[in-house]
């Protein structure tokens, strides 16, 4: 919903855990998505092609990872952002991962 130029989000309840692993992101940025919905890749219009890789790969990553350490992975989705001039570092966010 939008009112006088502000807009009201809702979000469902997270499963619990530390603060520090929450992240939010304002943008104008460009989406991809799987078609199941659980699987996001978030960019500038001209690396949109970097985003279909990215998001290609995922689902077989979460996969492996968790046959890896027998710990299925409890988030309904996962959304990574292709954050401008962030050069050579990330931040693995719960849900949310940054680079």
């Amino acid at each position: 919903a939008s009112i006088e130029g502000r807009v009201w989000d809702s979000f469902e309840e997270t499963p619990l855990m530390s603060t520090y692993l929450v992240a939010f992101v304002v943008s104008d940025l460009k989406n991809l998505t799987t078609k199941d919905g659980k699987y996001s890749v978030w960019m500038r219009e001209e690396v949109i092609s970097q985003g279909k890789y990215a998001l290609s790969i995922a689902p077989n990553i979460i996969q492996a990872m968790e046959q890896y350490t027998g710990i299925q992975y409890e988030l309904p989705k996962l959304d990574q952002v292709a954050v401008p001039d962030m050069f050579f570092w990330a931040m693995e966010n719960w849900g949310l991962v940054t680079l």
